[in-house]
């Protein structure tokens, strides 16, 4: 009996933010740790100290994670918060008007290093843990606190 053998096409996926090329001799390379992380589409209530709460750039999707990131370019509801953030906590001389522009990368990257974060001007899981937040308890305004 005879057995037609189907000829291997090139394959590729990206799983995770880990770009796979199937083929022959088939090759693995891993993706930048960005390219994992889900740019911020929303806003979501987290705990802050004194037992208070923020609003901070969170992304929705696939059940919604905080670990997502903002950059130059990005707009919406979380960069609105993220730019509340550096005005209230920071003194940031930024409009918060849900636009990442040139002046709020330069914002951020000023509160990255008082945060003691990597002053890259990115928003993302490192910078949200170091950063201040307005915070509240029961519409009672709880000043600039870092999450718990």
């Amino acid at each position: 009996m005879k057995r037609k053998l189907a000829r291997a096409l090139p394959v590729t996926a990206v799983v995770g933010g880990i770009t796979c090329a199937i083929a022959g001799l088939g090759t693995v390379t891993a993706g930048s740790a960005a390219a994992a992380t889900p740019t911020c589409d929303g806003t979501g209530i987290h705990a802050a100290g004194n037992y208070s709460v923020a609003y901070i750039p969170h992304y929705r999707g696939g059940g919604g994670t905080w670990n997502c990131q903002l950059a130059e370019g990005s707009s919406g509801k979380a960069v609105t918060s993220l730019q509340t953030a550096l005005k209230r906590c920071y003194g940031a001389d930024i409009s918060v008007d849900g636009q990442f522009g040139p002046r709020t990368k330069s914002a951020l990257k000023s509160a990255q290093r008082t945060a003691g974060a990597g002053s890259d001007g990115i928003y993302g899981p490192e910078t949200r843990e170091k950063l201040k937040w307005p915070s509240q308890m029961q519409d009672t305004d709880k000043g600039c606190n870092r999450l718990t």
